[in-house]
């Protein structure tokens, strides 16, 4: 089922593979109602098509057809350079497809650049046209310090960002738990 998702995630910038078609396939065989689609640069759709926005025509075709079957979609961006750029490609989409439900991964990649104050703003005003946040990477991909009070500190900038009842914790599940354990996780939440 993921390799399916995949290929449609694929198949939306390659229209000659028919991404509609494999779409369909997997949700209706086998009951797929989640679309992640996986932008990085390092190892994502942005690897092949650098200037790929969430909101690009080429992927209209599966958005569509996911906002008409009720899924959810979720968008790893990765990291990115231009957070405002990106924030504003994310509000254009939620006024293109106002009822879809979209998760964003990551939370624009916090780190110790001094940048944090300026992610929560962001996150705020997507949160305000209805998306949802991702968290699960945050305690255990750290970059300065796992687990640690600069990760806690951003969490709860978050919270207060967006509210509870938009942060989700899941979506990189197992790979979250190469360093920290789901028990010491769930602690923290």
């Amino acid at each position: 089922q993921h390799l399916g998702i995949q290929l449609a995630a694929h198949a939306a910038i390659h229209d000659d593979l028919r991404a509609g078609d494999i779409l369909t396939y997997f949700r209706e065989s086998f009951g797929v109602h989640i679309l992640k689609f996986e932008l990085s640069q390092a190892w994502g759709l942005r690897g092949y098509h650098p200037e790929l926005t969430p909101d690009a025509p080429v992927m209209r075709n599966l958005l569509v057809q996911a906002a008409q079957t009720d899924m959810t979609v979720i968008f790893d961006p990765g990291p990115v350079e231009n957070m405002e750029e990106e924030t504003e490609a994310f509000l254009r989409l939620k006024d293109a497809f106002p009822d879809l439900k979209i998760v964003l991964t990551h939370c624009f990649f916090p780190k110790g650049d001094g940048k944090n104050p300026l992610r929560h703003q962001l996150l705020e005003k997507l949160a305000a046209a209805g998306m949802y946040f991702d968290i699960s990477n945050h305690l255990c991909l750290w970059h300065i310090d796992p687990m640690g009070q600069e990760a806690l500190d951003f969490l709860q900038g978050v919270r207060q960002a967006v509210g509870v009842e938009r942060m989700i914790w899941g979506t990189d599940v197992p790979g979250v738990l190469k360093t920290t354990s789901y028990p010491e996780m769930v602690s923290v939440m």
